[in-house]
């Protein structure tokens, strides 16, 4: 399997998945939804601001963000995510149906939130990507991550495991499964703040993170360009 493929069978998953997403991502944030809302909330940069929310699925914290931001536009790679996204009929929400890895932004935006996103971006795009967050994000503008560490795997339930692809990339992947019982593999690096702090700082970025729950692995990242 080359990268190409890889990512194709990534963005199916999600494709796919998107009836069922909502259940899912409900029950797993669950327990930690006060926790996060919270930390969410000291977050002055998303209050009365405009947003971009890096792949927003079926709209999970896009529901909650356009409460408290001026404007919101959430992208993401599936229409079938997007659809179902659509249906919660948020008039300060816009959607842009891209792959964020060939999207190129029009504007900048005082804020951007992604949950979940940055540990399915191959090591082989890292670098491009945070370009395009340093294209699309305003002078003093924030950029606030969600994302999971190892101690995280026991609740989600799949393994993890590195892997050299045939045109010689090497990446985490992981696999996920529909409820009919069909698999398929993605990019999942489960990073440790220290490991996503050392792979930030040679592209120009300053950051800071909070554990969300004591007995989970989800960590809230804010960064921001360094001086």
């Amino acid at each position: 399997m080359i990268l190409d493929q890889l990512l194709d069978e990534q963005r199916e998953f999600y494709e796919l998945r998107a009836p069922e997403w909502r259940d899912w991502v409900e029950r797993y944030m669950g327990p930690v939804a006060s926790e996060l809302e919270s930390l969410l909330n000291d977050t002055r940069a998303l209050h009365g601001t405009d947003v971009l929310e890096i792949a927003a699925g079926t709209g999970y914290l896009t529901q909650w963000l356009a409460q408290i931001a001026a404007r919101v536009t959430a992208l993401d790679a599936s229409p079938a995510m997007l659809s179902e996204l659509n249906r919660l009929d948020l008039p300060n929400v816009t959607t842009i149906c891209r792959d964020v890895f060939e999207w190129f932004p029009t504007r900048r935006y005082d804020a951007i939130l992604c949950a979940n996103w940055l540990s399915h971006v191959p090591r082989h795009l890292w670098a491009d990507h945070w370009t395009t967050l340093d294209d699309a994000l305003a002078p003093g503008g924030v950029i606030v991550a969600i994302d999971a560490t190892v101690d995280e795997i026991p609740y989600l339930g799949h393994p993890w495991w590195h892997s050299r692809l045939e045109d010689g990339h090497r990446e985490a992947l992981t696999t996920r499964a529909l409820n009919n019982g069909q698999r398929f593999r993605v990019v999942k690096r489960f990073w440790e703040p220290k490991d996503l702090m050392a792979e930030v700082t040679p592209l120009g970025w300053a950051g800071e993170h909070i554990r969300v729950s004591e007995d989970r692995g989800i960590i809230l990242y804010r960064f921001w360009r360094a001086v």
